[in-house]
């Protein structure tokens, strides 16, 4: 089951704002493709909107309202063209096909269960064109991840901001399910302003990892074919050290189509 990300409409921005490595990457594979992007699991539009402004034809889907309201008004007040739709990557029903579709920060690991995994493919599949493009980003499943502690609490980011003097720390705290390969993880967003606390959050999320042989499997085994896998967004060769598993897929003919 998916996550109900609601909760997270007015913190993702403060939260994740920073995280930007990636987006030089899609837009450059966006940029290769003459036709429309389809991003899935697209929040607040931290992807989408700079692809729209660099006059990308894209779609933004998302499973959460408040996440898609929070993306229209942004790109309101930007003057960002694009769609966008409330709707589940597990049953896409669009009445379009795209030449690319992208799964950003590992949004495909928001999906709980493999079944729920290949029914996003396979409604991925319906919706992009044949020998069209997937990319899908997902985090390498470490010996460093597993070594925390689920009773500890660890600061992952401190964020300043010089004009309103509030800083805003972020901490996890995550729950290992290594039989079922799930990772349940409570935020605390805290604020504070000249050393007092003026406010904490918390709010969780879930996340499935899949090791590179697995994923490999199931990308086939939906109609695709792994044209590159890179361990990180410069283009690096997957390795051992490699943190990020990015995924360069085109849609195939399936054999029982």
């Amino acid at each position: 089951m998916i996550s109900d990300f609601d909760q997270w409409a007015n913190l993702y921005d403060k939260v994740y704002d920073d995280v930007t490595c990636d987006i030089p990457f899609y837009l450059n594979e966006a940029s290769k493709i003459n036709g429309s992007v389809l991003e899935l699991g697209c929040g607040t539009g931290r992807m989408t909107i700079p692809m729209a402004k660099v006059g990308i034809d894209v779609t933004g889907v998302d499973i959460s309202p408040a996440m898609i309201c929070k993306l229209r008004e942004k790109a309101a007040s930007s003057g960002a063209i694009l769609k966008s739709h409330v709707m589940d990557m597990r049953y896409l029903k669009l009445d379009q096909i795209y030449q690319l579709v992208v799964v950003p920060y590992r949004g495909f690991q928001s999906i709980m269960d493999v079944k729920g995994q290949e029914k996003c493919l396979n409604s991925i599949h319906r919706h992009v064109e044949h020998g069209g493009k997937v990319v899908i980003d997902m985090f390498v499943p470490s010996r460093e991840l597993f070594d925390q502690y689920n009773d500890i609490s660890y600061q992952v980011k401190e964020i300043s901001s010089c004009a309103s003097r509030v800083v805003t720390t972020v901490w996890h705290r995550s729950n290992f399910d290594r039989h079922n390969q799930t990772i349940e993880t409570c935020l605390k967003i805290e604020s504070t302003v000249g050393g007092i606390v003026k406010e904490s959050k918390y709010v969780n999320f879930n996340l499935k990892y899949l090791y590179m042989h697995e994923a490999e499997y199931l990308f086939k085994n939906c109609g695709f074919r792994v044209n590159e896998l890179y361990g990180g967004f410069n283009g690096e060769p997957f390795g051992e050290s490699s943190t990020n598993m990015v995924w360069i897929l085109e849609s195939e003919k399936k054999s029982n189509a």
